[in-house]
C-alpha cells in the first residue's frame, strides 16, 4: 500500500492539504491532529503503555473482517485510480504511436 493515498487525503482539512502539499507548511502537534495528519498525541511517558494497548486490539481483529471493510471501504477510491490509469494508458498509447 503507497504511503499516501487518496483515503489519507480525505480525512485531511483541505485547506491543511493544500497548505502542506503546495507550500510545505509544517505543522505543531496541536495543529497536526486538528488538520487530521494524526488522529492523536500521546506525553512521551505514555507512549509504550499506548503502543502495548494499540497494538492488543490490532491483534484481536478478525483481519478477514477488517481487510474486507477496509477494501469496502476504499472500493470507489480503488475504482477511480483504475479508471485514470486505464486512461494515462490509453493517452501514452496516442502520443507514441
Amino acid at each position: 500500500e503507497p504511503p499516501l493515498d487518496g483515503q489519507d487525503l480525505n480525512r485531511l482539512a483541505p485547506a491543511a492539504c493544500d497548505r502542506a502539499m503546495l507550500l510545505a507548511e509544517t505543522f505543531t502537534p496541536e495543529g497536526a491532529v486538528t488538520a487530521g495528519f494524526v488522529d492523536e498525541l500521546v506525553a512521551p511517558e505514555q507512549l509504550d503503555d499506548h503502543l502495548t494497548a494499540f497494538g492488543a486490539r490490532l491483534v484481536a481483529l478478525d483481519v478477514a473482517a477488517h481487510r474486507r471493510s477496509k477494501e469496502r471501504a476504499r472500493a470507489d477510491l480503488l475504482a477511480a485510480i483504475d479508471a485514470a490509469m486505464e486512461q494515462d494508458r490509453a493517452d501514452l498509447e496516442r502520443v507514441f504511436r
